[in-house]
């Protein structure tokens, strides 16, 4: 039948044929990116503040970065795939004009029964990614990556 028809309808049906072959045989799912989560330790205690984050090795790197909750745990979401340099730093908390430190709506009265706890020393080295040393091998899907850092 393909003999009876036209060049320009022959070439249009093979190129949807062309188009459909991936839809009919099913592709391939390649994730760029997976979710990595774990616990931060600073000396063996839970950090309970700060935040963690991922550093490509593209130019310009990609960077994701992912909160240190109370309890020293943190999830980042959608982090590209391959080796990523990690960095940890302490949260900055806002100083008013006076210098003194402002207290954010967590800290208000009513906002929570018990004050917060004292921030855990992350020290200054991991928060660099020259000096940090931290590289985690994100493959997709969900990875734990529990980062101990040290003082010494």
């Amino acid at each position: 039948m393909l003999g009876l028809l036209r060049s320009p309808t022959r070439l249009l049906l093979a190129g949807l044929l062309v188009l459909l072959i991936p839809f009919l045989t099913g592709c391939p799912s390649k994730e760029k990116t997976g979710t990595v989560k774990g616990t931060v330790k600073v000396d063996g205690a839970l950090a309970n503040s700060g935040i963690v984050t991922f550093v490509s090795s593209d130019t310009p790197p990609t960077t994701l970065s992912a909160p240190i909750d109370p309890d020293g745990n943190y999830q980042a979401n959608m982090v590209p795939i391959g080796t990523m340099k990690v960095t940890v730093k302490p949260v900055e908390v806002p100083k008013s004009s006076a210098g003194i430190a402002t207290p954010s709506m967590k800290d208000m009265p009513g906002e929570s029964s018990k004050p917060p706890a004292k921030p855990v020393p992350i020290p200054a080295k991991y928060g660099k990614v020259e000096t940090s040393g931290l590289t985690h091998n994100v493959t997709g899907g969900t990875t734990t990556f529990n980062i101990e850092l040290s003082n010494k």
